[in-house]
């Protein structure tokens, strides 16, 4: 699955290809694959706004 990050170093907002995401217990995002920014290659990021709205449509879709 991809998702939309912006990156905590350049601010470079891009889609990622996390592959599963899942959600523990207490519905903490879990990702398969973690993004690195396709500009300065850092591994520190934020998920996007848009990236969030994924998140939570993903997170309402999962059953009970």
């Amino acid at each position: 699955m991809q998702l939309n990050f912006e990156c905590r170093i350049c601010k470079l907002i891009y889609d990622y290809d996390v592959g599963e995401v899942s959600f523990n217990e207490i519905g903490d995002l879990r990702l398969e694959i973690y993004p690195v920014c396709l500009k300065c290659k850092s591994k520190k990021w934020y998920l996007s706004e848009y990236g969030q709205s994924q998140v939570t449509k993903l997170f309402m879709s999962k059953d009970g």
